[in-house]
């Protein structure tokens, strides 16, 4: 889910693509998501960022979410939203979409 297949239905174009892409989605990953976690932990009691931090932000919660949401079995074809759990998992889930909406209308604004 993190990185998916350009091509879905031709695996030796979605190879040749993976082959050119891969390292630096990886490398853009992993740089947002340091970035995000140097922010907290720095010692200040309230977290202001720039617009580029709250960009690099935004995607990095999409990142969390998609692998928390691939684990709670949301993007299963059989999944059925109205059998919510409420587990501690569904409830990290929900914040993070919440904290990520919080920083995508700072942005906008």
């Amino acid at each position: 889910r993190l990185l998916p297949n350009a091509y879905r239905f031709d695996p030796e174009k979605a190879n040749e693509f993976r082959r050119y892409t891969e390292r630096d989605l990886r490398v853009g990953k992993i740089s947002r998501a340091k970035a995000m976690v140097s922010v907290l932990r720095a010692d200040d009691d309230e977290i202001t960022l720039t617009r580029e931090q709250a960009e690099a932000w935004a995607m990095s919660l999409a990142d969390l979410r998609v692998a928390l949401g691939a684990k709670l079995g949301l993007f299963d074809a059989t999944h059925d939203d109205s059998l919510k759990s409420e587990s501690p998992e569904q409830s990290v889930y929900d914040w993070l979409t919440w904290l990520q909406g919080s920083v995508i209308e700072a942005i906008q604004s």
